[in-house]
């Protein structure tokens, strides 16, 4: 009987402590974003908005000097393109836990749309006049980004 009973109490016990990991798991995984979290995903958000409008600029500079090719210049603003639109969907789907966080979210939304903006146009360019006036603009919000980065590092 005494050997019945000890299997019973570390059978509670690993239970209890499984029980309690997982309790953890769930807390940490479900919890609201507080100001540093939401501060880490905006700083994400504006490094890959960077890069993306960094590989525009490039990809239409090296256009605009005939240095590259059609298919690699689409290649280039399609692979962009999709870090732009994933750094776009992860901005949309945090949410500002707080008044600091509203001010962040509210000083990189109009980069963030700026951003796509020029990068559409570069990536779309009819002629070599829209393709230099959108890598200008290009030119710009990267600086504009690279100073959001860092003031809010």
């Amino acid at each position: 009987m005494g050997a019945v009973m000890t299997r019973r109490i570390r059978l509670s016990i690993v239970l209890a402590a499984v029980l309690a990991l997982w309790s953890g798991f769930a807390w940490t995984v479900t919890r609201p974003d507080d100001f540093a979290d939401y501060s880490r995903t905006v700083g994400q958000v504006a490094g890959a908005t960077h890069d993306a409008a960094r590989t525009g600029w490039l990809t239409g500079q090296q256009q605009l000097a005939g240095r590259v090719t059609a298919a690699f210049a689409a290649t280039a603003y399609d692979d962009a393109g999709k870090a732009l639109a994933g750094a776009r969907k992860q901005f949309a789907a945090a949410i500002p836990p707080d008044e600091r966080a509203v001010s962040l979210r509210d000083q990189l939304g109009p980069l963030l749309a700026d951003a796509e903006r020029s990068f559409g146009d570069a990536a779309g360019a009819a002629d070599r006049t829209a393709l230099a006036a959108a890598v200008d603009r290009l030119e710009a919000v990267s600086r504009s980004l690279e100073e959001f980065i860092e003031a809010h590092r």
